[in-house]
């Protein structure tokens, strides 16, 4: 009876042990997964803190490149605005440009750089001519006529004056000897010593040229038929 009461007595520790030591157990598993799951967590927040200030930082830089962009578009924008009015304010345009060209062409042709600024300080507004001018007509060549009477003469026969046109039509469309006084014509001045000028147009036409010290101004107006007529005179220069 005894040994009875023993065996359960035994029985009943083993099983309080056995769950005492299960509760233990269980205990121990749910502190370590406690543990566990804390550590993971605060990495996993340091890893998201980390990647916070990351993302800031580059948020920030892309706003100051934004910036940095910006004022340089804004500095490219001023300077090409100081450019367009550097090119307008030095860049010669319309007949200043064409001045420009023609004082460039004469100095490569050999004209001193004093020459020219001699002459542009010493023209004037108000031509000084000889007040004598002479008119003459003679006869516009064409690819019909290449006869007499098609040049003039002027400056004691040094400077000589022709001119080529069109040839009219009648009413039939057929070409005639004489030009067309409604079409361009071209004039041209020879000089003795070798200068040449030219001007093309509708009349009337008015051209000139210098020699030496003085400058010969030509105006060409129609004559009669197939005439033209031209005024010389002569003026100081510059």
């Amino acid at each position: 009876m005894h040994e009875d009461k023993r065996r359960r007595r035994r029985r009943a520790r083993w099983t309080f042990a056995k769950w005492l030591l299960g509760f233990g157990l269980i205990f121990a598993a749910g502190a370590y997964a406690y543990e566990s799951g804390s550590r993971l967590a605060e990495r996993e927040v340091a890893r998201l803190e980390q990647d916070i200030e990351d993302l800031t930082a580059e948020v920030a830089a892309l706003r100051q490149q934004t910036m940095d962009q910006r004022r340089a578009i804004e500095a490219g924008r001023v300077e090409a605005e100081e450019l367009r009015r550097r090119y307008a304010r030095d860049v010669p345009t319309g007949e200043l440009r064409e001045l420009f060209d023609l004082m460039r062409e004469r100095l490569e042709a050999g004209l001193p750089l004093e020459r020219l600024r001699f002459v542009i300080r010493e023209v004037s507004a108000e031509r000084d001519c000889d007040g004598r001018p002479v008119t003459k007509r003679f006869v516009v060549r064409t690819p019909l006529y290449q006869g007499r009477d098609h040049t003039v003469t002027f400056a004691d026969g040094t400077i000589t004056v022709t001119a080529v046109g069109t040839p009219a039509q009648d009413s039939a469309g057929n070409p005639e000897a004489w030009f067309d006084v409604t079409e361009p014509i071209t004039v041209r001045t020879a000089h003795i010593g070798g200068t040449v000028g030219e001007a093309s147009g509708l009349l009337p036409l008015n051209h000139a040229m210098v020699i030496g010290d003085e400058e010969h101004r030509f105006s060409v107006v129609p004559g009669p038929r197939g005439f033209v007529e031209v005024t010389a005179d002569r003026c100081r220069y510059p």
